[in-house]
């Protein structure tokens, strides 16, 4: 139940650490993906929490969490491929970027009143639903870096960005697309710290970042 969040994070920025990059903000990320995702929640859940409207705002929650990810991940790409900033210099940055986004959206208090159901899904009421979408994850990851052109340029580029020019890689394409999957993973993080702490807020997993 515990350890998916910290694992989603870690597929994350081990994506960012293939090009020789690294992420600090996915624990940011998947904060401010969090307190969005349960922000939609209650504005979607209006009355009777019923099967198919929970479903429906569930759907309507992961979505919101994954474009918010996508645009943390995307920020995080222009300023390393376009703007050339070193990596750990600007995930650094973004970290605390995106915290301040939390604490705004939340005024520093914690984002609660979700249904119950929302936490305690399990599959077959055995298998916790946080470590499914873990190794869901986890699959479509190793299936990346093992079975697409994507993840063996990456590699590459990771071991020689010189090399990787001159045989004519897209890199600054390359290294958005990572940084957004970054932010993909991070977004899947915060939606299951939504899931098993039923609240979000600005500052859950900052132990993270240094694990």
């Amino acid at each position: 139940v515990q350890f998916p969040e910290f694992g989603l994070m870690s597929l994350g920025v081990m994506f960012t650490m293939f090009t020789a990059g690294i992420d600090l903000s996915v624990v940011a990320i998947a904060n401010v993906t969090g307190i969005c995702a349960a922000l939609t929640l209650r504005a979607t859940l209006t009355g009777p929490a019923t099967a198919s409207s929970m479903g429906m705002a569930v759907l309507i929650a992961l979505g919101v969490a994954l474009v918010v990810g996508v645009v943390c991940g995307l920020i995080n790409g222009i300023l390393v491929s376009i703007l050339k900033i070193p990596p750990i210099l600007a995930t650094l940055g973004t970290l605390e970027l995106f915290g301040g986004v939390a604490l705004v959206l939340t005024e520093g208090k914690p984002v609660s009143g979700l249904p119950p159901a929302f936490s305690t899904a399990k599959v077959v009421g055995l298998v916790p639903i946080p470590l499914v979408v873990f190794l869901v994850c986890a699959a479509v990851a190793g299936f990346i870096v093992a079975c697409t052109s994507f993840g063996r340029t990456i590699l590459m580029l990771g071991t020689n960005d010189t090399a990787a020019r001159f045989s004519g890689l897209k890199v600054n394409s390359l290294l958005i697309r990572t940084y957004v999957l970054s932010g993909v993973m991070a977004a899947m993080a915060g939606v299951v710290m939504l899931a098993n702490y039923n609240s979000a807020k600005a500052d859950y997993g900052t132990s993270y970042t240094l694990l």
